[in-house]
């Protein structure tokens, strides 16, 4: 009863609530982590997910970000309603022409998007121009 007591008052650190921790999840974050040499990694439900957390955690309102127009549905409906809700632009770029990027930048551009291989395209961007 102690030991559940001290998991759930933050004091000791342990599994507790799967939503915050999971044994599974952590193994697999600490693997992704050490396969890419990173200190820490974050697994999250879906990729739709990674991408707003990633993107949400350098943007704020105010600033834009430019991304493709080959991109899958679901994540052009994210970046351009959901984003836009938050007073984050996404500027769309023709297809992965890196010149159609370049004329969307400002002061206020915080990010690229480019997705790998592309859905629904199957486009692998050429990131060494970009």
């Amino acid at each position: 009863m102690q030991h559940a007591a001290s998991l759930f008052g933050l004091k000791e650190f342990g599994n507790i609530y799967t939503r915050i921790m999971n044994p599974t999840t952590d193994v697999f974050e600490q693997r992704i982590a050490a396969l890419e040499g990173g200190v820490a990694a974050l697994a999250t439900g879906s990729g739709q997910a990674a991408q707003f957390l990633a993107l949400n955690n350098i943007l704020q309102a105010g600033d834009n970000f430019i991304t493709t127009s080959y991109l899958y549905g679901g994540t052009y409906n994210q970046f351009k309603v959901a984003f836009k809700r938050l007073g984050i632009e996404a500027r769309f770029a023709d297809g992965d022409d890196a010149e159609s990027f370049v004329k969307h930048i400002d002061k206020n551009t915080k990010a690229f998007y480019l997705e790998t291989i592309g859905n629904p395209r199957l486009n692998i961007p050429d990131f060494k121009i970009c």
